[in-house]
């Protein structure tokens, strides 16, 4: 499966759980499943899981569909690092796509610890 569609893929994974548990949560309330305010807050929630998801793999095709010097030089040196010297920043990313908790705090200081052990 392509990089892009599996991504792809996890959105349409992260919209039926989030749906799910809002489906149930209107039943227990014994609200309207299909109410403007359930629909709202499954969007709202849906947005907020998948977004950074989104821009991220945006951000990858472009990195990856641009041949301009500068870009192909960004595109070498990303995977250089990212394949050695921030084997953090993958389990973030890996926590992210299998729904395990990850803030973008712990995100920056793992980060900065990784970038102080490398300068």
């Amino acid at each position: 499966m392509h990089p892009v569609t599996a991504h792809g893929f996890n959105l349409g994974l992260f919209g039926q759980d989030i749906l799910a548990e809002e489906i149930k949560l209107a039943l227990d309330k014994r609200l309207d499943i299909g109410g403007l305010m359930v629909l709202e807050k499954y969007q709202s929630k849906h947005i907020k899981a998948t977004k950074p998801l989104y821009l991220g793999t945006n951000f990858i095709v472009s990195l990856f569909t641009n041949n301009l010097a500068a870009i192909k030089l960004l595109r070498k040196l990303t995977l250089r690092i990212a394949n050695n010297k921030f084997l953090p920043f993958k389990k973030i990313i890996v926590n992210h796509l299998t729904g395990k908790p990850t803030t973008v705090e712990s995100w920056f200081k793992t980060i900065s610890q990784r970038l102080c052990k490398t300068l």
